[in-house]
């Protein structure tokens, strides 16, 4: 199963994305019930389901390597 938000490929039997820890379920707006990752509609109540890609919170940019100065 592919995780929407970072592409890594997890195994289908998977709960949580190995590359991030994103859930790997779909909400259903129209009952909250918790469908699998990639279905189109809820098994529950019949809503067309939409994929939201997770926010992904990226690194903060490396700082500048600095020399000590050597006394």
């Amino acid at each position: 199963m592919e995780c929407p938000g970072c592409h890594f490929q997890n195994r289908d039997e998977a709960i949580f994305c190995n590359e991030h820890g994103y859930k790997l379920e779909n909400i259903c707006p129209n009952c909250g019930n918790t469908n699998r990752l990639g279905s189109k509609y809820c098994d529950k109540c019949g809503n067309v389901l939409t994929i939201t890609p997770p926010k992904i919170a990226k690194p903060p940019p490396s700082l500048p390597i600095t020399h000590r100065s050597r006394m």
